[in-house]
């Protein structure tokens, strides 16, 4: 769930709410797009499991996204630059009602 690709779908398909939280209602969360992981790339992942928690843990989301596009193959510099776009739109209205 940390790659680009499903926090880009997040923030697009999400629904914004008071004080910036996103939330998916299940009809939003029905197109989220989630990659599809098969045999290698799975056991990769199981691999780094550990250590992309903890990066989630220690709330770099950044670098945990990064590991995990890594593995799936995916251009994380221009998904995570699309995610940051979104993201900063969605905060940006809770500041401006503020």
């Amino acid at each position: 769930m940390t790659s680009s690709v499903t926090l880009l779908s997040a923030e697009i398909e999400g629904r914004a709410y008071g004080g910036g939280v996103l939330k998916l209602e299940t009809r939003e969360a029905e197109p989220l797009l989630v990659p599809v992981i098969t045999g290698d790339v799975e056991a990769r992942l199981v691999a780094q499991f550990w250590d992309v928690s903890a990066l989630v843990a220690s709330g770099d989301i950044a670098a945990a996204s990064r590991r995990v596009d890594d593995l799936l193959g995916f251009d994380h510099d221009a998904l995570w630059k699309a995610y940051l776009t979104y993201r900063s739109r969605r905060l940006g209205r809770k500041r401006a009602a503020a």
